[in-house]
């Protein structure tokens, strides 16, 4: 197989931060960032997964770093597309006086959203899993680079309107109203 087919570019890009594209090559198979966590069914984080605490108080009780990346990687000869959803333990802080188990429920919830996102995308980006030569040939990975971002920036809008609906979660009804919409839309993403 053409060395150049073996390539597997990643594209990641960072939730809640300026969207940042990095291009690397490996060939073989990736690693995940030290300090980061990849969605895993029944898996929840804990507030021992942020791993920064804030002593002086600031505008948020807590952060989520959350994001996607994806993997083309054409073992094969077949394109194969792998969307990984993650939280960043090393960028996302809570304030010690804030820790309880209403403001974690709520952050969880940010990590939600992106594992909804990337199962979006996931769906969005299966007709590109085509012959690896197709896939070069017909310059696809523009497309599926373009599909990328545009459902990251629909989950960057979410994630801001989950913040803003629930007033950062201290709106009760309200965040009631979306951990019965994460239920549903996670129930999928569960059964895989």
């Amino acid at each position: 197989m053409d060395l150049y087919l073996q390539q597997m570019w990643i594209f990641f890009v960072e939730a809640h931060t300026m969207i940042t594209l990095f291009l690397l090559l490996f060939l073989s198979g990736s690693q995940p960032l030290t300090d980061e966590i990849v969605w895993q069914p029944g898996v929840e984080l804990t507030w021992n997964d942020f791993t920064r605490r804030t002593g002086v108080p600031e505008l948020y009780k807590a952060f989520s770093h959350t994001g996607i990346r994806y993997e083309v990687t054409a073992p094969d000869g077949e394109v194969d597309i792998s969307i990984i959803p993650f939280f960043s333990s090393a960028k996302s802080w809570v304030h010690v006086d804030f820790m309880n188990d209403n403001l974690l429920k709520h952050e969880r919830g940010h990590f939600y959203i992106t594992v909804i996102y990337a199962q979006l995308m996931e769906d969005a980006l299966k007709e590109f899993e085509v012959d690896a030569d197709m896939f070069m040939e017909g310059n696809l990975q523009v497309q599926v680079q373009e599909i990328f971002q545009a459902f990251y920036s629909e989950m960057d809008l979410a994630q801001g309107r989950y913040d803003k609906e629930t007033e950062h979660g201290t709106n009760e009804e309200i965040q009631y109203k979306w951990d019965e919409w994460f239920k549903t839309k996670m129930a999928r993403k569960q059964g895989e």
